[in-house]
């Protein structure tokens, strides 16, 4: 009974001090971003800092736009994306206040994630964990209807470093195909694929953090 008292007050303790830590939070709103601009570092808001440029072609124009890291007082960080326009001038694509969010440090990382660009895609890789490492990568490309970053797939890998077995989901939105992939050290590794509903996730919507909550409360190894 004590146990069970003293688990619930902990669990109160931890949700209270998420709730507090959310309401303090200070989201970047795309209001406060210029539309367009002659210089990259005109892009950043009063108060935030540019703390990243990532560079390449994103809207196949062969023109270096750049996706930039931006961060309020060290703690709070989004995303901006820029296209460069033909004139050497630059203009706003996306603001993504919230794809950078993960109060999900470890003793191996603070599980925010890193951004590359590669074939046109913005790519996010997070990692984090102790004897258990997360390893997230998601990918996402300009959809041309709607002119915003769709997610077309994400990766996640969970790995028990004592062991040695790893659990991997690798999830397609284009084709709607999900496979798992487990490895249990040098035994046969298991392998199945299915069919999962049609989602359209944009990058200026997603919420890294509840997103991959969210996931990992669903999610489970088929049989």
């Amino acid at each position: 009974m004590v146990f069970l008292l003293i688990a619930a007050l902990i669990f109160v303790f931890v949700q209270t001090e998420r709730a507090q830590k959310t309401d303090e939070r200070r989201v970047l709103k795309a209001a406060d971003v210029p539309a367009t601009a002659k210089q990259l570092t005109d892009f950043a808001p009063k108060d935030w800092k540019i703390t990243a440029e990532i560079t390449g072609d994103l809207n196949g124009d062969k023109l270096a736009d750049t996706v930039l890291t931006v961060a309020f007082d060290d703690s709070e960080n989004a995303l901006i994306i820029v296209f460069k326009n033909p004139n050497g001038s630059f203009r706003r694509a996306a603001v993504a206040p919230n794809a950078l969010h993960c109060d999900c440090g470890s003793m191996l990382g603070d599980g925010i994630p890193e951004i590359e660009i590669n074939k046109g895609q913005i790519i996010l890789k997070g990692w984090s964990g102790s004897r258990e490492i997360r390893d997230i990568t998601m990918r996402f490309r300009l959809e041309a209807s709607t002119e915003r970053f769709l997610l077309i797939g994400d990766d996640y890998k969970l790995t028990d470093r004592l062991e040695l077995a790893s659990s991997t989901v690798s999830s397609n939105y284009l084709t709607n195909l999900r496979i798992f992939t487990e490895r249990i050290e040098d035994k046969k590794e298991k392998r199945r694929q299915t069919k999962i509903k049609t989602q359209r996730v944009y990058l200026d919507d997603l919420d890294y953090q509840d997103y991959w909550e969210k996931f990992e409360k669903d999610w489970s190894f088929p049989v």
